[in-house]
């Protein structure tokens, strides 16, 4: 996975691109999915977090009004959260054994 790194980072963009433009249950869904991918093929959260951070900065690289970055914000930290759900319970599952 980690050679493939960047056609990864393409595709968290592209989905957190379509989760903005309008936000549906089946991109929540796309975004866990990559968290599960990228989990298997050992990424580790912060490498998430690098992700995540620079989709950002492509995607929302203009000023805004503040009511269209408060909704972009909610819509990026859904995306981003779910996407680390995978993590979340592998850690849990770590701990409860």
């Amino acid at each position: 996975m980690k050679a493939t790194l960047h056609g990864f980072e393409r595709q968290y963009a592209s989905a957190l691109q379509q989760h903005l433009a309008n936000p549906r249950e089946v991109i929540l869904h796309r975004a866990y999915k990559l968290g599960r991918r990228a989990l298997d093929g050992g990424l580790g959260v912060l490498e998430m977090a690098v992700l995540y951070h620079k989709a950002i900065v492509k995607l929302l690289p203009t000023p805004r009004l503040p009511e269209e970055k408060t909704r972009l914000f909610k819509a990026t930290e859904s995306f981003f959260l779910e996407s680390l759900a995978p993590f979340e319970m592998s850690h849990r599952a770590a701990q409860d054994a």
